[in-house]
């Protein structure tokens, strides 16, 4: 339990950072960042609760449902930034669209 309550905190302290420097920055593209780090909040303070309330099912699917899928969102994100700010890749997509385009 004092781990989950530690993670939970933790989390939810970078949380509250990702969602200052994306609002002060306008960084839009940190948006499924800050989603999946509020579900590892969430699923740790699930996690934590759960402790208390060993029978209850609810509390067990919310904390395992939570905690599977952020790391999903958290990955999209970081893919998205690559695609967006990595000159191969970006390069890459660019020449395919023009190739495309060239053909009669």
């Amino acid at each position: 339990m004092a781990a989950a309550a530690v993670f939970a905190s933790i989390y939810g302290v970078i949380t509250i950072v990702h969602t200052c420097q994306a609002i002060r920055y306008r960084a839009w593209y940190c948006v499924p960042i800050i989603i999946g780090a509020s579900w590892e909040t969430g699923g740790y303070a699930a996690r934590a609760a759960a402790s208390h309330f060993p029978d209850s099912i609810t509390v067990y699917a919310v904390q395992s449902i939570l905690i599977v899928l952020a790391p999903a969102c958290k990955s999209s994100s970081r893919t998205q930034l690559l695609v967006c700010y990595h000159p191969t890749i970006r390069g890459f997509y660019t020449f395919k669209a023009n190739l495309f385009r060239a053909l009669p």
